[in-house]
């Protein structure tokens, strides 16, 4: 799973990171990625051409908390 320690409810992801981040992800690389901590709202609008990137994904998520951090 991406999320090994999130959850999911009502179309949200609940990250399960130390820093409390939440997303919203939808198919071909759509993204909403929310870090509280440093009130970072990250939006990835995309048109991947597989609907769902296992791989991608895990590097999209480091990326986003990469950026997130940089604030």
């Amino acid at each position: 799973p991406l999320f090994p320690k999130g959850r999911y409810r009502n179309k949200w992801y609940q990250t399960g990171l130390p820093n409390g981040a939440y997303c919203g992800i939808g198919i071909h690389g759509q993204w909403l990625y929310v870090d509280p901590r440093t009130k970072v709202v990250i939006a990835k609008m995309s048109s991947q051409p597989e609907p769902v990137d296992d791989p991608l994904d895990v590097e999209i998520v480091a990326f986003f908390e990469a950026l997130s951090r940089m604030v």
